[in-house]
């Protein structure tokens, strides 16, 4: 991954950007590869919510991941 890859989160780590996933979460660099949570790059005031934010992306990322394997 190169440095224009990784965007700064508003609460001061770092995630992947958003044009480097498809719908489902998978990585268009590595099918097969799915992320969520903190693995992303959001810039919003989650205040408190990070962690359904995490649950959330974490459900759609093993669902994509079931519907891939699926074929």
């Amino acid at each position: 991954m190169t440095a224009p890859d990784v965007l700064v989160l508003g609460s001061g780590g770092a995630g992947l950007a958003a044009a480097l996933l498809d719908a489902g979460l998978m990585l268009a660099a590595r099918p097969g590869v799915f992320c969520a949570g903190e693995m992303l790059s959001w810039d919003a005031p989650t205040g408190g919510y990070l962690l359904t934010a995490c649950l959330a992306t974490g459900r759609r990322a093993g669902l994509s991941a079931a519907e891939w394997l699926a074929g």
